[in-house]
């Protein structure tokens, strides 16, 4: 006996064409959300990001506002405290008031979020990565006890 190829009016190739489809609109669209670097702080609304503390970290003067790379240690010094243990923040991005640093972590560098940093040094944002929201109430949790102590 044999078996059809098209079982319940499904052709093999739909199984198949369904997954491709998906993981290229994937694809694109992440790769259209990560060109659009010019983002001003005016332009986006901070609601639903995490406030973070400004703590201190050597070589780094939040007075006199922030360079390039004093961001670079901040974002890693933030990232180990807050975001990850395994991964890394990728280089900062002038985004006109703020530097804008995009996180990964894994093995496999998943999106972790991005951290904000105001260039005259008064605040700094985590804003929470679209796969992973359950990583913020992580987030939140950790920047409470730090607030506490």
């Amino acid at each position: 006996m044999t078996v059809p190829l098209d079982v319940a009016g499904l052709a093999p190739y739909h199984f198949h064409s369904l997954p491709m489809k998906f993981a290229i609109i994937m694809l694109v669209a992440g790769l259209c959300a990560s060109c659009s670097s010019d983002h001003h702080f005016s332009d986006i609304s901070p609601s639903g990001w995490i406030a973070l503390p400004v703590l201190a970290v050597d070589h780094v003067d939040w007075k006199d506002g922030l360079g390039e790379g004093e961001v670079k240690l901040l974002s890693s010094f933030y990232f180990k405290r807050f975001v990850s243990g395994c991964g890394m923040p990728d280089s900062p991005k002038d985004c006109g008031e703020f530097w804008c640093v995009q996180l990964w972590s894994g093995y496999v560098a998943t999106d972790a979020g991005k951290l904000w940093f105001s260039k005259d040094g008064g605040r700094v944002f985590l804003e929470a990565s679209k796969t992973r929201l359950n990583r913020a109430q992580r987030v939140v949790e950790r920047v409470g006890k730090d607030l506490k102590n």
